[in-house]
């Protein structure tokens, strides 16, 4: 008569919601939402801008020397 063997598995712990919203990925939850890259991609793109514009004014304009 063979032997049979039986195998257990552990349980496998789920993760707390928390602040997050619900999200139970692989990322931590840190309470910090994504706005914020908008508008810090808005800010940079800004300021790149005025940079070009600023340039091209001080390049377009005469010089007096």
């Amino acid at each position: 008569m063979p032997s049979t063997t039986t195998t257990s598995y552990a349980p496998i712990p789920l993760a707390d919601s928390g602040s997050g919203g619900g999200h139970t990925g692989n990322l931590a939850s840190t309470g910090f939402d994504n706005g914020w890259l908008i508008w810090a991609g808005a800010l940079l793109l800004l300021l790149g801008g005025g940079l070009l514009g600023a340039l091209r004014l001080r390049r377009r304009s005469p010089r007096t020397r």
